[in-house]
């Protein structure tokens, strides 16, 4: 009798778990299918905050053409933008030649919707009036432009017409010599050099000049030994104090102690008071890292000092100063 109550109480205990695993299957299932629609909730509502955070303050810069980038030529069909985080915009799109013999300009203002700007415009300087739309894309710019039915006829020239894909003028691109050469560089030979800095190695130190806003200057590359551009100096203290002639004068020296190879360089211009008369103009790149910069202030004293003709004449300056 006892071994019969006894095989009840376990067959009842059975059905007793049975019921309890069914139960708590059943509770665990609803409890899962909470948290998924919980995660479910919040990815939802956090793609709706993370698209109101975006940060529109990014698109501040200047746009450019990629492969007028990567040339190093500055011209074109560019825009200019000045950019809220919540994404309200002043700018400006701007279309110029080499020589700007011929600009356009189109000022602009307005709230980025959608990732998208529009703006209405009615004269760019050339009788043309029509729509602007900037669409915002990962970094990158796509400006649209079309004339309206009341733009001028006679004007060939102007904003332009058409779809232009743009890149921040600060993103990272490849050149090579002969790419800056397709943008207008032209090299001085005979001031271009084999040898070997720190923090490069061997390169090839590039010297030149090209035409901008209707003057030559003086630029300088560093490329390696198979023409690839590896960094362009800033531009040369002498730019805009002449017309320049030529470079007359590169050196590469430690001029401040810190064991690393400057750049000295010298350019020869014509006065803009009387072209008849040649002036030398000086500036020593010091070197960080691997970046080149010249110090204003102590270009001004060189050359104030008249120590600036030659290469002995700033080591004599450098060391007395």
């Amino acid at each position: 009798m006892k071994k019969f109550y006894t095989y009840i109480l376990i067959i009842t205990l059975c059905f007793s778990s049975i019921g309890c695993s069914k139960e708590e299957k059943k509770e665990n299932e609803n409890n899962n299918k909470a948290v998924v629609e919980e995660k479910d909730e919040k990815e939802i509502n956090s793609g709706v905050s993370e698209e109101k955070k975006i940060d529109y303050s990014a698109y501040t810069g200047h746009w450019v053409n990629e492969k007028l980038l990567i040339q190093d030529f500055k011209y074109g069909t560019t825009v200019d933008l000045d950019v809220d985080e919540k994404g309200y915009v002043n700018g400006s799109v701007y279309s110029a030649t080499e020589n700007l013999a011929h600009i356009a300009q189109v000022d602009i203002n307005g709230q980025i919707e959608n990732n998208k700007l529009s703006y209405d415009f009615d004269e760019d300087g050339w009788e043309h009036s029509g729509n602007i739309e900037i669409e915002f894309k990962e970094n990158s710019i796509v400006l649209n432009i079309k004339y309206n039915e009341k733009s001028s006829e006679n004007n060939l020239w102007g904003i332009g017409e058409g779809a232009f894909p743009l890149i921040n003028d600060t993103t990272p691109v490849k050149r090579t010599l002969n790419d800056i050469k397709d943008g207008g560089f032209v090299a001085q030979e005979n001031q271009s050099f084999d040898t070997k800095i720190d923090n490069y190695g061997d390169i090839k130190f590039i010297s030149g000049l090209k035409r901008e806003d209707g003057n030559d200057i003086a630029v300088f590359y560093i490329a390696d030994r198979n023409n690839n551009i590896l960094y362009k100096l800033p531009a040369f203290y002498g730019n805009n104090k002449g017309r320049f002639e030529e470079v007359n004068c590169v050196a590469f020296m430690d001029f401040n102690g810190d064991n690393l190879k400057d750049i000295l360089i010298i350019g020869k211009f014509l006065s803009n008071e009387d072209f008849s008369k040649e002036i030398h103009v000086a500036s020593i790149y010091f070197q960080e890292g691997k970046e080149f910069k010249n110090n204003e202030s102590l270009d001004n004293e060189i050359n104030n000092s008249g120590h600036n003709e030659n290469m002995e004449s700033v080591v004599e300056f450098m060391k007395n100063s």
